[in-house]
């Protein structure tokens, strides 16, 4: 027979180990939870069986903390995984030699994601915006991190015809971030990582109709949807929603 643990550690994957911490609990084993579902946002009603079935809960946002302590939760902040992660391979200067950049001209991101429907939505708007940007402006240049989910070729349709260098670049994501001077990103997961490199930032969040408006049925509890602003707690960052992501209006967020 296999000894009882002592302990268990459960990491992220709510709707698997939220089951699982119940299991572990009602055979009296202690259970630490790390990365919080995101029970802020939706799905709220999580947070009373966590309470029942969670010793406690090792959150990666400070916000989380008196979130849970509301509750009743135990429960301890333990810093984003990023923060040990986050850092360039190259100093700019070799990233933009890399890249084939003028290190006189500024260096606009598009990060448009890494899922193909993110790409749907948002790297047309985002070329519209560089070419209007680029028409006022000639002396800038644009980079696009390619994620290793993505293909050149699933990229090119919105980059055809483009009168000017956009420069693709397969997997250094964090040296185009360091060589950035502004960059428009996806809502997600590269808005933590381009704000941990210091760098102005516009967040696009566009999905279809129809997801957007069955997500606001479940999601009512956030005021922003981007993970600088929810963490600080206002506005610091410019956020673009649905009907505003557009060629037009981006521009006017720089």
């Amino acid at each position: 027979m296999l000894e009882k643990p002592s302990l268990a550690i459960l990491i992220d994957y709510p709707d698997f180990n939220l089951r699982l911490a119940q299991k572990h609990r009602r055979k009296g084993v202690p259970v630490l939870y790390y990365i919080s579902p995101q029970v802020w946002a939706w799905r709220k009603r999580r947070v009373h069986f966590i309470r029942k079935w969670v010793t406690k809960m090792l959150v990666v946002f400070p916000f989380e903390v008196p979130f849970y302590q509301k509750y009743g939760v135990g429960v301890d902040f333990v810093g984003h995984p990023l923060l040990d992660h986050v850092r360039p391979q190259m100093d700019r200067s070799e990233a933009e030699r890399c890249f084939g950049l003028d290190p006189q001209k500024k260096t606009i991101g598009l990060l448009p994601g890494s899922r193909k429907n993110e790409v749907h939505y948002l790297l047309g708007p985002m070329v519209e915006a560089a070419l209007k940007i680029y028409k006022e402006n000639s002396q800038t240049q644009f980079l696009l991190p390619v994620a290793s989910t993505l293909s050149l070729d699933e990229l090119h349709p919105f980059l055809k015809g483009v009168p000017f260098p956009i420069r693709c670049v397969p997997e250094k994501f964090y040296d185009v971030l360091h060589v950035c001077d502004v960059v428009v990103c996806c809502s997600g997961t590269a808005t933590l990582e381009t704000a941990l490199f210091g760098k102005p930032m516009v967040i696009l969040y566009k999905l279809n109709w129809l997801s957007y408006l069955l997500g606001r049925v479940f999601i009512r509890n956030v005021q922003f949807f981007g993970m600088p602003n929810i963490i600080l707690e206002k506005k610091s960052v410019p956020e673009l929603l649905q009907s505003q992501v557009t060629g037009e209006i981006l521009p006017k967020k720089f």
